[in-house]
């Protein structure tokens, strides 16, 4: 199994008039953290994050990092920010049935640097780079929570990862910026080969993206955090799906997760047809299925367990929690006891020993407890007909059922009356 060359952009920090976002940084660091905890060594990771994720600097490590990866590696590009559109450089506009591009806003797009405007990088200047890298033999996956339909949403509770250069919106000190941006630009502002890419059919890859090219993509409040709905719906499919998931799979049960939390927002797959690499697993099956055990062992914060969020475990609520049977190495199957997970990280538990003292040895651990939400059960009242002593009976059988559900014969802590 070869190695999967990441690299991950989250912007949420924009110069103005490009209105800043909130939680593409938060997406890209829960993604980062599942890509590690189900990689682990073989996971080749580089990230650019707000004033790091420059033009020159996303074009750069796309070539230099992801560039490294070839047959029977992955190369993975994910990315959180605004996208955009614009009109379709003059020399391709025919081509083009809508007349515009799509692009995606890096952090100094708007900027001069050496005289020259910053671009986005359009549609085909991605091409460009996703050929370069995948004719090496990578499979090659893009992740893109962003949208190119910028404007308002219906939800006061969430923002919209999209930006238009509409001169008319924006005060009279940044209308010729705007009015620049919102022009087609010059053909050699492109990356050399972008225009090639218009009639040349695409090369083999796969792309997840947050929405059609015409919906807009959002972010809203999830807990303490800002987090685009997509981003949320990914990785908790991934969680939830595990390893040996699809991309269509993943899409349909993203695009079901999406739809709860967002309006007029529809992930989508490239490519669709059966049997293409839409149908291949997700990262070409390299991402690690969890193992039957887990390991809890002493570190520098307590005792710990090497499982976490992407391995389904989930924090406590109230005294439900889960529980692990510990068995020390050569213990055989006899557990020196068991502990509560008492937090949860991605990646990571920590867990509290109940009633014994853990050696400074490392345990095998067994999940023997999962907490469940309480089920009700509601009998109701007799029919009018039914005799008395019959119902009396039934009343008392449900009792004595009841006090003799849990170990030996006794009454159990999960069943009340």
């Amino acid at each position: 199994m070869g190695d999967v060359y990441a690299l991950l952009v989250g912007i949420d920090a924009y110069l103005p008039p490009v209105n800043a976002l909130y939680g593409c940084r938060n997406d890209m660091a829960a993604f980062e953290q599942y890509l590690t905890a189900r990689v682990g060594d073989r996971l080749r990771l580089a990230t650019l994050y707000d004033v790091a994720a420059t033009r020159a600097a996303v074009i750069d490590t796309f070539r230099a990092h992801l560039g490294q990866a070839g047959a029977g590696d992955v190369a993975l590009f994910a990315y959180a920010g605004h996208g955009s559109e614009e009109p379709a450089p003059a020399a391709v506009v025919a081509m083009e049935p809508t007349g515009r591009i799509q692009t995606l806003m890096v952090h100094d797009c708007g900027r001069r640097v050496d005289g020259k405007l910053v671009r986005a990088i359009a549609d085909k200047e991605l091409a460009v780079l996703i050929t370069e890298v995948a004719t090496k033999g990578a499979h090659t996956a893009i992740i893109l929570d962003c949208c190119h339909s910028g404007g308002g949403t219906r939800d006061p509770e969430s923002s919209v990862r999209g930006w238009i250069a509409r001169p008319e919106s924006v005060d009279a000190a940044e209308r010729a910026l705007v009015a620049e941006l919102a022009a087609p630009r010059p053909d050699d502002d492109l990356l050399p080969g972008a225009l090639d890419c218009w009639p040349a059919p695409p090369t083999p890859h796969v792309a997840l993206a947050a929405c059609h090219s015409f919906e807009t993509a959002k972010e809203h409040r999830v807990g303490d955090v800002t987090r685009g709905a997509f981003s949320v719906g990914l990785v908790g499919a991934l969680e939830t799906l595990g390893t040996r998931t699809t991309y269509r799979s993943l899409l349909n049960t993203v695009r079901a997760r999406v739809s709860r939390t967002a309006e007029a927002q529809v992930p989508e797959l490239w490519p669709l047809d059966a049997g293409s690499l839409g149908d291949a697993l997700f990262l070409d099956g390299t991402v690690t299925p969890v193992p039957a055990t887990f390991t809890m062992s002493h570190g520098f914060d307590g005792w710990e367990l090497d499982a976490g969020l992407v391995h389904g475990l989930r924090a406590p609520v109230g005294d439900d929690a889960f529980v692990v049977a510990c068995t020390p190495p050569g213990g055989g199957r006899t557990p020196a006891g068991v502990a509560r997970v008492t937090t949860v990280e991605i990646g990571r538990s920590m867990v509290e020993p109940i009633g014994w003292t853990p050696e400074d040895v490392a345990y095998a651990a067994v999940i023997t407890e999962v907490p469940l939400p309480p089920g009700e059960v509601q009998l109701d009242e007799p029919a009018d007909d039914l005799d008395p002593a019959v119902a009396a009976r039934v009343r008392d059988a449900v009792r004595a059922a009841v006090a003799s559900a849990g170990a030996n014969g006794g009454p159990s802590p999960h069943l009340r009356v």
